[in-house]
């Protein structure tokens, strides 16, 4: 059996599912804090029924909460973008397309350093320690923990994502790293954008996923969680 919710902007929406048959279903109003109306939703989709919590395979949430933190410009972390590229890719730097608004609350810092490969796997420039060093430097003095970082060809050759990811985590322990060749494809400007969005949603992820994951845990439900 299977749980799936819909968290709307004005109702979250739950339903029971055994193959394709549904057993169950329930809605209740969304509340501010999400998770709130998930347990409630829960709650009435199960009442009634004399299915075990045993039998629950997995549990999926379908929810625009990301979505709507970056429309609204809320509970988004300040960031540094930082691009490894030069002396290449200097006309259109990092965050360039992005709303003024959304930038201001998001774009910490936003540095360029050499860095990054070409199509062939040739380097464009080898990696600059101190340039990086200066990045730390900047990092701990604007108090900022989050860094997305974008490599020109990494989902070809991510060695130099790497290399930098390595060197900020031994610098500041702790660091929420998003390393662009991880969740995108070869395109420079669409990864990195894909990069920063994924950086300043970090804080929100975890705290929202683990709220649902307790929410479930208080429950009595075990199934897995999935989220889209």
């Amino acid at each position: 059996m299977r749980i799936g919710i819909d968290v709307g902007g004005t109702n979250t929406d739950a339903v029971l599912l055994e193959g394709r048959d549904v057993i169950s279903w329930a809605k209740r109003p969304t509340t501010p804090n999400v998770t709130d109306g998930i347990r409630a939703a829960l709650q009435a989709v199960l009442s009634g029924t004399d299915v075990s919590l045993r039998d629950i395979g997995a549990v999926m949430i379908g929810t625009t909460h990301f979505t709507n933190a970056v429309v609204q410009r809320r509970e988004l972390d300040r960031i540094a973008a930082v691009r490894l590229g030069l002396p290449a890719t200097q006309a259109i730097p990092p965050l360039t397309d992005w709303p003024d608004e959304l930038r201001e609350a998001v774009a910490g810092l936003v540095r360029l350093l050499p860095g990054g490969h070409q199509f062939d796997g040739r380097e464009i420039a080898p990696l600059d320690r101190a340039a990086v060093d200066q990045l730390i430097a900047e990092l701990r003095a604007e108090g900022i923990d989050t860094v997305a970082v974008t490599a020109v060809f990494s989902p070809a050759v991510p060695d130099h994502e790497r290399a930098i990811g390595a060197w900020l985590r031994e610098a500041l322990p702790g660091v929420n790293l998003t390393l662009s060749h991880e969740i995108g494809r070869l395109g420079l400007l669409e990864r990195e954008n894909a990069a920063a969005l994924n950086a300043c949603l970090t804080t929100l992820a975890r705290r929202t996923i683990s709220a649902f994951t307790r929410a479930l845990a208080e429950l009595g439900i075990e199934a897995p969680l999935y989220l889209s």
